[in-house]
């Protein structure tokens, strides 16, 4: 119930089964048996004949019930053809046997096409082997990668970063322990953004903001399965490198499609948690990701670095400068909305170290000296 409360992944038919708490219940009751018993009935070699068939059955029930139910990407379908590989032998032999190759009418040739084809391919056996040690090495790291999970808490000590970054970019991230607390994973999404006619407004739904309500209880009605699957993306630790990129794209798309007084300037893309309820509150906030349309400058793995250039709304440059890994770094300029010079210094990964220099509007010059962001002494 939880699962399907969760209003961005459920299709018409889960909501409907929202209406039956009881069958609900015993539908997850028995789906954890069959998760926990299946493996080892499909294995067991006693009474193949007939258990194998019928778990086949409850796992097909299974994964068709979720497909119809949630949105779930290419889970089900992935997941029924390799049930496919379970199917009984004598399944397969009760279908017409048909040759790639029919012999011709008049041929006295009995013999089969596989043994007489060219187009026949044989394998050698080292591929074999191949196959046999990396479905083994796969079958440790995922069982090592759960291991680790339930004895290390996250995050990960240093260590195990590489291990760690294996299984990212493998996809064997799957965790025993990743539904333990699925009320945690109703995530909502939502762009606060500041257009140039001054309004506050909500980019993903298109309505304005309310300070009374500051996060939107309804979900996004995602336009695809990919474009809700990128959102979710965004929320894993590593899924940082992508909040940048999307920020940018739903902010082009706003201005491509607005008027020149309703541009996009600078908002927020945020991530916040709903209750089972639909129901969410001020401390709901999970993860939030600036983006400032105004700002020119180029984006590494989701942090700004290299040089960038900051402007006011106005369109005039109001600083200038390095980023190393999303952090100020070495020499900045600032100047005011009149483009005037108003303090000039040196960053050390983010914060103020050495000798500022601070322009006053009277034209006099004022000099402090910084140490991790602290005024330590003004000099003259």
């Amino acid at each position: 119930a939880i699962a399907l409360s969760d209003v961005t992944v459920t299709r018409p038919f889960g909501n409907w089964l929202l209406n039956f708490p009881l069958l609900l219940h015993f539908l997850s009751q028995s789906t954890l048996g069959l998760e926990l018993l299946g493996p080892l009935l499909l294995f067991s070699p006693i009474g193949t004949r007939f258990l194998r068939p019928i778990v086949l059955v409850c796992f097909l029930g299974l994964h068709i019930g979720i497909e119809a139910s949630l949105t779930v990407l290419m889970f089900s379908y992935a997941s029924l053809a390799l049930l496919m590989l379970f199917i009984p032998g004598s399944w397969w032999n009760k279908l017409p046997a048909q040759s790639a190759n029919p012999p011709d009418q008049g041929a006295t040739d009995s013999s089969s096409p596989m043994e007489t084809g060219s187009n026949t391919v044989t394998w050698p056996s080292w591929c074999k082997r191949l196959g046999l040690v990396l479905g083994c090495c796969c079958i440790g790291y995922v069982a090592l990668f759960n291991v680790f999970t339930l004895t290390c808490p996250l995050p990960w000590p240093p260590a195990l970063n590489k291990f760690s970054q294996v299984g990212t970019l493998m996809n064997f991230g799957q965790r025993w322990t990743m539904f333990n607390h699925p009320q945690d994973h109703l995530y909502r999404f939502a762009f606060f953004g500041r257009l140039k006619n001054g309004q506050q407004v909500e980019l993903l739904r298109n309505q304005a903001t309310s300070p009374e309500d500051p996060f939107p209880a309804t979900a996004v009605p995602f336009r695809s399965q990919r474009w809700m699957q990128l959102h979710r993306e965004t929320i894993a630790p590593l899924g940082f490198i992508f909040r940048h990129d999307m920020a940018r794209y739903l902010a082009t798309h706003w201005n491509q499609t607005h008027s020149e007084a309703e541009q996009f300037l600078d908002g927020d893309l945020v991530v916040y948690q709903a209750t089972p309820n639909g129901e969410v509150s001020w401390d709901s906030l999970y993860q939030s990701t600036y983006y400032d349309a105004r700002a020119e400058g180029p984006v590494r793995l989701g942090l700004r670095q290299g040089k960038w250039i900051l402007r006011y709304d106005n369109g005039v440059k109001s600083a200038e400068g390095r980023y190393q890994r999303g952090e100020e770094d070495g020499e900045w300029i600032f100047w005011n909305e009149g483009g005037k010079r108003e303090a000039a210094g040196r960053f050390v990964k983010g914060q103020k170290e050495g000798t500022w220099i601070f322009w006053n509007d009277d034209g006099s010059v004022n000099r402090g000296i910084f140490q991790n962001d602290e005024l330590m002494e003004q000099v003259p």
